[in-house]
């Protein structure tokens, strides 16, 4: 078989089948476009890659961390994190594993693979050594200029770096009245704040960890937050005032000129760690961990704040009898660096994740080897948010013993509230993920949905994302203005759910919220990516969960409206999963809420 390989970003005249790999579905869109011939989707094939390979990804990542001797530069990779909805290493295995596969199967004497990353496509020619390559004569010169691009896009990260640095420096000064160190027994909240919380003139509040300030205040204990967002020049001075207010630990008040210098070191010394220390099965994967480290070195300005928590730690907490620390459980690398800060500590530690929300069961992060938890840069325990969430760990490999059953923070008002049956069947609630591309695939099968259903009374209700600005994927579909069936609503995300019937998602835990408001919820399957159904950990307990192509997505919406009982049956299913998912949820009550507190 002869294989060429070629780049997405041009038209190619091909009459036969072609494989497209990569991890944007607007490239994906672009090659449609301008590509002859029948693509092979591989998205159904993706899902079984995926449960055949995961063993082989946890064994080679805790390889890895054995071979760093679990060092906290390994700690603060993507990949010792293992988050497949931020890295595309794991994605990038499966397929080149899936495209391996699909070559045996398939009778063709020719096959285009077309990618949208030039060192994805390096590895899949090295991949393919057996097989007669092809690659496009200005490869070479894509790769090279994509080498510089990666240059001058870090150079200019690194200047923003600094320069971000100068002015929250500024605004820690401005803002900082007297410093006071902390004494005895104290808890410290590390917790993800969106811009707009900061932003605003409203009282800071936070999605994860709602309920539990007021608890602790209520205990009178000494708890103290500290917020990280994705914020940077604009409104980071009212953010700083609005922390001041709020018992906050800011790094910044407690670090020297010499900890900004000594911490971008130890970012680019993390660099090195990005080596193929052990063998991966049967894959070469040398050019996918440079692509790796180039998106690690790409984010300085994102990554480097974390690497000063140990010394403004260190220094905050010296009159501290004790400090436990509660953050949430995902296996980040923001994690990490919060935990090596506390286990540098000469004082009683302790060290709790949240287990938040349920995730697809395809979210790698969540995923680990039971020796792993060996490793002094995990939680000393995880609280769940209720039986299935423990269940969940446990699956995924946390240690029974390290689980405490807790309860459902971020679920508190819809598991009180009462369920509407008048909900209208015309309203189709979106809520998008934080995930650009996923964003951008969903908008573009609602715009179709939108016009092959404009004959019917369906509405269409777009919830953004609250960390993610969608108006250059509403530029880039045509949608700034609007059909007549399609609105964009900022409104609470309950409110909008208890006015709909119908949810259609993609990689989002809002599923969740819909569940539980007693809708009919719709997944659309995504072209490339895993983790894209949040539903499929109850596949086992409920058959009717599934995943669903646009088109059958559309078939089942005009299914409704010639049919009651179709609406009927499926509400009656979804009212068996809404009812085990309340069950599996602890309520938030003095004695759950007290599991943060007690030893």
């Amino acid at each position: 078989m002869k294989v060429k390989i070629v780049y997405y970003d041009k038209k190619i005249s091909w009459n036969k089948k072609w494989v497209f790999l990569g991890s944007s579905f607007k490239n994906l869109q672009f090659a449609e476009k301008n590509i002859t011939g029948s693509r092979i989707k591989i998205n159904k094939f993706l899902h079984e890659i995926y449960k055949e390979e995961l063993e082989n990804y946890l064994t080679w990542t805790e390889n890895q961390r054995i071979n760093y001797n679990d060092h906290i530069n390994w700690w603060m990779t993507d990949l010792a994190g293992r988050n497949n909805l931020d890295s595309n290493f794991f994605l990038y295995i499966c397929q080149i594993k899936l495209l391996k596969k699909l070559l045996k199967s398939i009778e063709e004497k020719e096959i285009l693979i077309v990618s949208d990353n030039i060192l994805l496509a390096q590895a899949i020619k090295k991949n393919l050594s057996n097989y007669e390559i092809k690659t496009e004569i200005n490869l070479l010169f894509k790769i090279l200029k994509n080498s510089i691009m990666h240059y001058f896009k870090f150079v200019r990260n690194l200047a923003i770096c600094f320069i971000d640095i100068i002015y929250t420096i500024i605004c820690s000064k401005i803002t900082l009245k007297e410093k006071k160190l902390p004494t005895g027994d104290i808890f410290l909240l590390h917790q993800y704040v969106e811009t707009n919380a900061l932003k605003n003139h409203n009282v800071l509040k936070t999605r994860y960890f709602p309920y539990l300030k007021e608890h602790f205040l209520k205990k009178n204990i000494n708890l103290y937050c500290l917020h990280w967002s994705g914020l940077f020049w604009s409104g980071k001075l009212k953010a700083f005032k609005k922390l001041r207010k709020d018992n906050s630990f800011i790094p910044e008040d407690w670090l020297k000129f010499s900890d900004y210098f000594i911490s971008i070191k130890k970012f680019f010394k993390t660099s090195s760690y990005f080596k193929n220390k052990n063998e991966y099965p049967d894959l070469y994967i040398e050019k996918l961990l440079l692509s790796e480290k180039r998106n690690y070195l790409e984010k300085i300005s994102s990554n480097l704040r974390f690497w000063t928590y140990m010394p403004a730690i260190k220094r905050w907490s010296k009159n501290c009898k004790s400090i436990t620390c509660i953050d949430h459980y995902e296996n980040m690398t923001h994690e990490h660096a919060l935990i090596a800060a506390i286990r540098q500590l000469n004082i009683k530690t302790r060290v709790i994740g949240y287990h938040h929300t349920l995730c697809s069961e395809e979210f790698t992060a969540w995923h680990s080897l039971n020796s792993e938890w060996k490793s002094k840069y995990k939680p000393d325990y995880v609280i769940s948010l209720g039986s299935i969430s423990s269940q969940f760990l446990k699956n995924q490999g946390v240690p029974s013993e390290r689980i405490i059953n807790g309860p459902a923070l971020r679920y508190g008002n819809i598991l009180k509230k009462n369920y509407t049956n008048n909900k209208s069947k015309k309203n189709i609630l979106v809520p998008l993920s934080q995930n650009s591309d996923a964003t951008y695939e969903v908008l573009k099968g609602i715009k179709t949905l939108s016009q092959e259903l404009k004959k019917t009374d369906y509405f269409f209700i777009i919830k953004p994302h609250p960390n993610l600005e969608i108006s250059k994927h509403l530029l880039l579909l045509n949608l700034n203005n609007l059909p007549k069936n399609i609105i964009i609503s900022n409104e609470d995300i309950d409110k909008l759910l208890n006015d709909c019937l119908f949810t259609i998602f993609m990689s989002t835990a809002a599923a969740y919220n819909a569940v539980i408001n007693r809708n009919i919820v719709l997944n659309l399957s995504s072209e490339l990516s895993l983790s894209d159904n949040y539903l499929d950990i109850f596949k086992k307990e409920f058959n009717f969960i599934n995943s669903y192509s646009l088109d059958s997505i559309k078939n089942i919406l005009l299914e409704f409206t010639k049919d009651e009982k179709k609406i009927k049956k499926y509400k009656d299913e979804f009212d068996k999963l809404k009812n085990y998912l309340i069950d599996g949820m602890n309520s938030i009550n003095e004695v759950n809420l007290d599991k943060f507190i007690r030893n």
